[in-house]
């Protein structure tokens, strides 16, 4: 009889370590997912920002061409409120009101912001980059206000 006792309590044990190896393991592979989901949504910013920008460039050019804007790429964007004078994207105007569904872009003072910053180049380019929450920069993408 103690040796069925002793069987048995091995077993259980036995079991009871594989099933808190198994829980470990998923935990693990939830928190990579998560991880991944979360990478994925700043990516998805970074290209609504980038695409939304592309956008108003296009808008510069036409009205550059066929209405005689007379301002630079910036002074467009300035005045379609998209930026402000540092260049931070206003992130309510340039998504057309749907900023609640990204992530990114809507803190202050330099953090977690998106910034359009003239290349010192000759012509009118110009670079989209990120500032995340700890400062650290990425750049998102490059365009040209030249006509």
């Amino acid at each position: 009889m103690n040796y069925q006792k002793g069987t048995s309590l091995l077993l259980a044990s036995a079991i009871a370590v594989s099933l808190a190896t198994v829980g470990s393991e998923v935990v693990d592979e939830s928190h990579e997912i998560i991880e991944k989901a979360e990478e994925a949504k700043i990516q998805f910013s970074h290209s609504a920002v980038e695409e939304q920008l592309e956008l108003s460039n296009q808008e510069y050019y036409i009205e550059k061409l066929t209405d005689g804007y007379d301002n630079n790429l910036f002074g467009f964007l300035k005045s379609k409120n998209l930026v402000d004078n540092e260049g931070v994207v206003n992130m309510t105007t340039l998504l057309r009101k749907k900023e609640d569904r990204i992530p990114t872009g809507k803190g202050s003072d330099g953090k977690d912001v998106y910034k359009v910053e003239k290349i010192d180049s000759p012509d009118e380019d110009y670079k989209v980059m990120y500032y995340d929450e700890n400062g650290e920069s990425l750049e998102i993408g490059e365009f040209s206000g030249k006509v």
